[in-house]
């Protein structure tokens, strides 16, 4: 089996250095600190009141589930966003362009290696989440479905940050441009559903989310009438399919039909003016945008980092003040 060259040197110097095992040590630890602290807390609920673990287990989860995908979101486009434009700085860019290899395989080969890492740190973490499941929680093959998710998800902002190397000479600048276009997508595309739909579809209800030991209870007050047939032929009803790239909802939605709410969030969609149909297959669809999204991220990383291309940018430039003058 032929393995990507640019993959397999960066497996071997990562091998040899230090730099993932001291990773994980702070990977873990991090999430072994939140779920210790959060078990003593329910056992410390148990003996005092006689409540019952098993939905705190529940709640811990996704508590020690979302730390893990937040911790993610930090590391990733970091590491991505070096791969390319840290070859540029150190100067070896040029033989790695020089060689045998196409723009292609550089490009798959610095993402891969990314993805592995964090894929590590994952699967180290899988007994940590597998802990939830001790006083019930979750089944295990809801874990392996989580960490399916985790690990596209990483592929996601993987593809952000090795696009922003290629596209950015400066390793501080290509980190910076992914944390704001990973921010832009999240924060930014659900903070703009929101208001519009606040400010233009009349959308004022008012949701909050109540949990406790027993239960995990949902309540809607809406200070305007607002039917899911209003909601949707408001001006800015379409907008809400921006979140179909947002990984966030899907994280969300994953997580809440794993705990049994979903039609929680659907109902939620259904006010933001959402088709019953793209509801109803929500998470597919959204999976699939965000997978063409993730090739279109590639073949665009692939194009900046093609010396032919950045050949014909000089030659068009040089043409251009010729005419000029």
């Amino acid at each position: 089996m032929h393995m990507n060259p640019v993959y397999k040197n960066e497996l071997k110097m990562s091998a040899r250095s230090m730099q993932i095992p001291v990773l994980a040590v702070i990977f873990n630890s991090i999430l072994s600190v939140v779920t210790l602290s959060v078990l003593y807390s329910i056992r410390q609920g148990y003996i005092r009141n006689g409540s019952e673990p098993y939905s705190s287990m529940m709640l811990l989860y996704v508590v020690v589930l979302t730390i893990e995908v937040v911790l993610l979101c930090l590391f990733v486009p970091s590491a991505a966003g070096g791969s390319i434009a840290g070859e540029r700085e150190r100067q070896t860019l040029d033989i790695l362009l020089s060689s045998r290899m196409s723009v292609g395989e550089i490009v798959m080969g610095k993402l891969l290696s990314c993805i592995s890492t964090a894929v590590l740190l994952v699967f180290t973490s899988v007994p940590i989440l597998a802990v939830t499941s001790m006083y019930g929680g979750m089944q295990l093959s809801v874990l392996y479905q989580s960490a399916a998710y985790v690990g596209f998800f990483i592929l996601f902002i993987g593809s952000i940050g090795v696009f922003c190397s290629c596209r950015f000479k400066k390793t501080t600048y290509a980190s910076i441009s992914a944390y704001g276009v990973i921010i832009a997508l999240t924060i930014g595309t659900g903070l703009l559903v929101v208001l519009l739909n606040m400010a233009v579809g009349g959308f004022y209800g008012n949701y909050f989310i109540t949990s406790s030991t027993s239960e995990l209870s949902y309540a809607y007050s809406s200070m305007v009438d607002t039917a899911s047939s209003a909601s949707a032929s408001h001006p800015v009803a379409g907008i809400i399919y921006l979140w179909l790239l947002n990984p966030a909802v899907t994280y969300v939605l994953i997580v809440f039909h794993q705990i049994g709410e979903m039609s929680l969030v659907e109902n939620f969609l259904h006010e933001l003016g959402a088709a019953d149909v793209v509801v109803s297959h929500w998470l597919f669809i959204s999976l699939i945008f965000q997978a063409i999204f993730i090739i279109v991220m590639i073949v665009l990383a692939t194009k900046y980092l093609n010396p032919q291309n950045e050949r014909f940018k000089t030659g068009t430039k040089i043409l251009k003040k010729h005419k000029t003058k």
